[in-house]
């Protein structure tokens, strides 16, 4: 196997295709915001305050910087235009390779506030558990947002939890959204990855007749993407603005060259000669495969007496198809009948994210009122492809739909904001009150039976463990007692072990003696007849003889290893001096 990779060359080819102006408003020439003009509504509840006059320091991302950075992916952008914001990308993590988390200021993907126009936005229904950045923790994808539809990004990083508690211990991500009634934009791009990375290698065993190469080139990751939006008016003076954004991306594959044997030796003691056909790069580490659908818009409208309303939707389908371990031909898990070649096992999650928010404001005497409602659900349903049900047998099948989980979000809240003046202040004082209330809902659901039930072949043989029952109580080193079919052997051979190689009560009572030979496979051992005994059929305890608490009484002789022990008995069968008799009870004198 690889043990490093260097990378010697890397190529990142894009090419804008079209960019497309509709309507008599086009998009403004690209600038940098102006810190001295530019409203900011995070961590502030003033209205009309500016950059350059927040209590502390927030980072604008424009929507052109976005466009500007080379992805089409929206945490990708900020990545680049934020040095505090990363974007880890691993590989063969399972659901994390298709539901990536973000982190800022190195702190946990959970630890970070992710708002939509001022309001919460939900968090992805995949907990990492596997190893990669983030574990335990659920994020919010941004991914879900199409760049397109962002007027601008908000950071908040010193002093956010302060403000919005807890869940803002990093920071807060603010996403505005477009609120333009006219102009729009379309744009088509397509990259590739091109790469040339050294080979550092396994030495090959002894005898291989196989070698591996020094260094590999690899063209791959077809990224394209077609994204649009489109401003329209909504009565006399509202706005409705639609984005939508395809987005269809190849693997990517980085992986060593596995140098191991994969085919047992002919009987002659040779390789088998498909050891020099079998493609040896078998792990997809790197990007996974990709395709995504997402739909977003957003509204307001100013009613009579000043209020106005306002919401926003927004939907996501997105599959992918990652890679998990290669299981080599002879390995345990594998079944040759059905994959004589090994199989790599191809993890294919579809991901639906809906969320929609809105709201109302109006002025109920000098108090500014926000009321909003918002919902959020995003759900991750798995199937399983190339692979197989190793304790059903050859009939297993060889994809599966193995269920997944959702999670769910309504929040409702109400916010009142007002000023008043103070003459010892140089500027109003300005007040603000709120009320919140969420409710969150988490769902795990079942794949079909056969992604997770045990069938037949549950022999120990099947699988490489010990065929040795569980451990004895004896004094000393904890020892394996042997079983029946083997009490004719010298008790030498059963050496002492740890506790941990024991076998497990409850795995051996499921072991029972088969009704069929078919129930035991070809090479479980004494599977030649419906009258084999089980591995697990008959065993002795070693009963460890101590000496019960207050007991004068000399213990029994504990039993050597030439003297057979007794089975389990009931309590009234127990021998006298056993671990299993309870010490005398003390009588006690009560309190006074």
């Amino acid at each position: 196997m690889q043990k490093h990779a260097s990378v010697t060359e890397k190529t990142v080819l894009a090419l804008a295709i079209a960019s497309l102006f509709t309507g008599a408003h086009a998009q403004e020439t690209a600038s940098e915001p102006d810190a001295a003009s530019t409203v900011v509504i995070t961590g502030t509840r003033v209205a009309n305050r500016t950059a350059l006059d927040t209590a502390a320091p927030v980072d604008i991302v424009s929507s052109e910087t976005l466009k500007n950075a080379g992805t089409t992916e929206m945490t990708q952008a900020l990545s680049i235009a934020l040095p505090s914001l990363n974007f880890p990308r691993p590989a063969i993590t399972d659901g994390t390779d298709t539901i990536r988390p973000a982190t800022l200021r190195g702190m946990a993907p959970d630890q970070t506030l992710v708002l939509v126009n001022s309001k919460r936005r939900h968090t992805s229904s995949l907990v990492n558990v596997n190893g990669s950045i983030g574990r335990g923790s659920a994020a919010v994808d941004m991914n879900t947002i199409p760049t397109a539809i962002v007027k601008s990004v908000e950071v908040l990083r010193d002093g956010a939890a302060a403000q919005y508690g807890s869940d803002a211990i990093s920071g807060v991500v603010n996403l505005r959204l477009r609120t333009d009634r006219s102009g729009g934009e379309a744009s088509v791009t397509y990259g590739a990855r091109k790469t040339e990375y050294e080979l550092w290698n396994d030495a090959a065993p002894a005898g291989a007749t196989w070698t591996a190469p020094a260094k590999r080139k690899r063209t791959d990751g077809q990224t394209g993407t077609i994204s649009l939006w489109q401003g329209m008016p909504l009565g006399a003076d509202g706005f409705l603005t639609l984005a939508a954004e395809y987005r269809k991306q190849e693997r990517t594959e980085r992986s060593g060259y596995d140098m191991r044997q994969q085919y047992p030796r002919l009987a002659n003691g040779a390789f088998d000669p498909r050891e020099l056909t079998i493609n040896r790069f078998n792990a997809w580490y790197g990007e996974p495969e990709l395709e995504q659908v997402t739909l977003f818009a957003n509204a307001g409208i100013n009613l009579s007496g000043g209020a106005k309303l306002y919401g926003w939707m927004s939907g996501q389908n997105r599959f992918a198809r990652s890679g998990g371990f290669f299981r080599p031909a002879q390995d345990v898990r594998n079944i040759q009948s059905i994959y004589p070649d090994g199989f790599f096992p191809i993890i294919a999650p579809t991901v639906n994210d809906f969320a929609a928010a809105g709201g109302v404001t109006w002025t109920a005497g000098s108090w500014d009122m926000d009321a909003s409602l918002g919902y959020g659900k995003n759900r991750m349903a798995y199937d399983i492809e190339n692979t197989l049900n190793r304790s059903i047998g050859p009939t297993s099948k060889t994809e599966f739909y193995a269920g997944g989980y959702a999670y769910d979000q309504l929040v409702a809240n109400l916010t009142g904001v007002r000023t008043v003046d103070v003459a010892a202040f140089s500027s109003p004082l300005n007040i603000a009150v709120g009320a919140e209330a969420r409710r969150e809902g988490y769902e795990l659901f079942a794949g079909e039976p056969d992604s997770w039930r045990a069938g037949p072949v549950t022999c120990r043989a099947a699988f490489r463990l010990p065929r040795a029952p569980r451990c004895s109580r004896a004094s000393g080193p904890r020892t394996r007692s042997t079983p029946t079919a083997a009490r004719s052997a010298p008790s030498s051979t059963w050496k002492p072990t740890s506790r941990r190689s024991c076998w497990p009560r409850s795995r051996c009572a499921a072991n029972t003696t088969p009704t069929s030979a078919t129930a035991w496979p070809a090479n479980c051992p004494g599977a030649t007849t419906s009258a084999s005994p089980s591995p697990c059929a008959a065993r002795s305890r070693t009963v460890s003889a101590r000496r019960p608490r207050n007991s004068r009484t000399s213990p029994p002789p504990r039993p050597t290893s030439s003297t057979a022990c007794p089975s389990r008995s009931p309590p009234s069968a127990r021998p006298t001096g056993s671990r299993w008799r309870s010490a005398p009870s003390r009588s006690r004198p009560r309190n006074r």
